[in-house]
């Protein structure tokens, strides 16, 4: 949502970015740029304004950023000085390269692409902020874990777990069928339909030792059935990512139905 008012030094770290942002785009629409700086229109007409009255020393129109935005669509000339991105702080570089482990820490090893990337990303950050590449993160949650329970869930089927009970301090053999990813103000859940006690249950995800994909069928025999198909359709009020990825749809359409489906037991 757009904000219609900035606080000063919120304002003047818009426009040392601003100056790269349009150089790098030049053209780009006025209602754009406001959506991509998540202010209001008429925020980032003040803003520009104020852009347009900067420069070097002498300002004089030879001196001055020469910006035009009058007809909706926004470029910018004369901002050598300006046009590179403002400097990575060393607090920024730390928590970027310890969120790039992080991330690099729940890929599969076998994708040698995205691992490369996050390597070439790390070096680069670490030389920009002169922070030391060595620094290192634990993922709460095991690489190969998480990669089991993602694909469980993409593909609706079944998960052996080993899971260590808090409450009781044992590890646990179970079967479950993964339904969701639950952020809770305690930690990251997996809410599931466990087959040991025919119940829905949270598990906390970096308590799951391990996982492994497991059949429908065989996860079925234990309680005596498949779960179940249901159809629904869901019309869509407003357009939004978390919806669409939830009932896995590419895009929604407000106004529109779709129809999906779900397990149930």
């Amino acid at each position: 949502m757009a904000r219609g008012f900035s606080a000063p030094l919120e304002r003047t770290s818009r426009l040392l970015d601003l100056v790269p942002y349009i150089s790098s785009h030049q053209g780009v629409a006025l209602e754009e740029l406001a959506r991509v700086f998540e202010v209001s229109k008429q925020q980032m007409v003040s803003d520009l304004t104020t852009l347009w009255m900067c420069g070097l020393p002498g300002y004089t129109p030879l001196e001055l950023m020469d910006l035009d935005f009058e007809s909706g669509f926004v470029t910018i000339h004369n901002a050598g000085t300006l046009a590179r991105p403002r400097s990575i702080s060393f607090e920024e570089g730390v928590a970027l390269l310890l969120g790039l482990d992080l991330l690099r820490s729940t890929i599969p090893q076998d994708r040698d692409d995205l691992l490369n990337q996050i390597d070439s990303l790390s070096q680069r950050i670490s030389q920009a902020s002169d922070v030391p590449e060595m620094l290192s993160a634990s993922a709460p949650v095991q690489a190969d874990v998480s990669v089991a329970i993602a694909k469980a869930l993409s593909t609706q089927s079944g998960l052996a777990i080993t899971y260590h009970s808090l409450y009781r301090d044992e590890i646990t053999q179970r079967r479950i069928f993964p339904i969701e990813i639950v952020d809770m103000e305690s930690g990251q859940y997996l809410s599931a339909y466990c087959y040991a006690v025919n119940e829905f249950r949270h598990f906390k995800t970096d308590r799951i030792v391990s996982a492994e994909s497991a059949a429908v069928e065989a996860i079925s025999a234990d309680i005596g059935s498949e779960p179940s198909k249901i159809s629904y359709t869901v019309r869509a009020i407003s357009s939004s990512r978390e919806a669409a990825e939830r009932f896995n749809q590419e895009s929604l359409v407000v106004g529109s139905n779709f129809t999906s489906a779900s397990y149930s037991q």
